[in-house]
């Protein structure tokens, strides 16, 4: 990382560059940022995990987390506008592993399998989605009543 710094700092310090000296110094710079690759060919799968990992991961068992699905209907699966594509079960365990404990994406590549990026777009969709259920329950609860009492 030391060697992408310095070259950042050279080419910063330089008046005149020209456009070869910048791709250099942009690809070293890269270099230094490359996601790993080794968790890209294995997604995520619910059904491989235990519940005492489900709890750990989620806060959630996994009975829990797909009575949660149903009881939040949501739909079966999340595209995106760039096409990134993603089941519920997914999108629900991305971000509750992100309401448990604040990952930074790059954390989660081992257990989800997707780039940044993707992990990224997922969690923007599902919470679009999940904010609008939230709006539509509070409405019917200040319409009709809370179901608990204080």
């Amino acid at each position: 990382m030391a060697e992408a710094e310095e070259l950042l700092y050279l080419a910063a310090a330089c008046v005149e560059l020209d456009e070869l000296e910048c791709a250099v110094v942009a690809v070293e710079a890269a270099k230094e940022s490359v996601e790993p690759t080794n968790y890209k060919d294995r997604r995520f799968e619910l059904t491989q995990l235990s519940n005492t990992e489900c709890c750990n991961y989620f806060r959630f068992n996994k009975a829990d987390i797909y009575r949660l699905e149903e009881t939040l209907r949501l739909p079966a699966r999340l595209v995106s506008p760039t096409r990134v594509t993603a089941d519920r079960t997914e999108a629900l365990c991305l971000l509750l592993r992100r309401l448990v404990y604040p990952n930074r994406l790059n954390d989660l590549l081992p257990l989800f399998g997707r780039s940044v990026s993707e992990l990224s777009i997922i969690l923007i969709e599902y919470w679009i989605i999940s904010t609008t259920i939230l709006g539509i329950c509070c409405k019917i609860y200040t319409s009709y009543g809370y179901p608990l009492k204080n």
